[in-house]
């Protein structure tokens, strides 16, 4: 449909986000004392954003914002896999990208272990086989009890953190959010 004289038509473009790779940050100081500072893991199904939660106002947003995919070809090693930022272009590699997620849900704890490994080397986690920082996960509402039955094993067994909590991301955008605070809970 063509538009009528003297109607003004509005043409948007739209640009693709250029990824780049994320950089390896050092582990600040005030992550550490007075106790280990929690670790705030986002765990998206497009996106995973990370970083620390600490009153230090430099620390307040994410660390870490990447795409929640890996790329591996057939056959190669673990340590040639490319995860979120570090693939380039997702068009030629579109075929071999694997996500963690199944309709929302966790159910490819390898690739999780990827995302894992690659959160905790960014942030400056340096700790061999050991994360000695409590971890704060996100996850689907309603998350079947076995799903998060193995990203506890996932976080316990293969990297010994203290602490796990998780919770439902609109939850915690809600309470962040809401000004009043004057939200009870009913008592019982």
């Amino acid at each position: 449909m063509a538009a009528k004289e003297g109607q003004v038509c509005q043409i948007f473009s739209f640009q693709d986000i250029k990824a780049t790779p994320d950089p390896l940050y050092e582990l600040p100081g005030q992550c550490l004392t007075p106790s280990p500072a929690p670790i705030v893991i986002d765990n998206g199904s497009f996106q995973t954003r990370a970083g620390w939660a600490t009153s230090a106002a430099e620390l307040h947003t994410p660390r870490l914002l990447f795409r929640s995919v890996a790329a591996r070809s057939r056959g190669a090693a673990r340590s040639e896999t490319q995860i979120g930022n570090d693939i380039p272009n997702l068009e030629p590699l579109r075929w071999l990208l694997k996500s963690q997620f199944d309709r929302n849900v966790v159910v490819n704890f390898e690739i999780q272990e990827l995302m894992f490994d690659y959160v905790f080397t960014h942030l400056g986690v340096t700790s061999e086989g050991c994360v000695d920082h409590p971890i704060v996960v996100t996850e689907a509402p309603c998350n079947p009890l076995h799903c998060r039955q193995m990203m506890s094993e996932l976080l316990f067994e293969c990297y010994r953190v203290p602490h796990v909590s998780y919770g439902v991301d609109g939850l915690y955008s809600f309470y962040h959010n809401n000004n009043q605070r004057n939200l009870q809970l009913p008592q019982t």
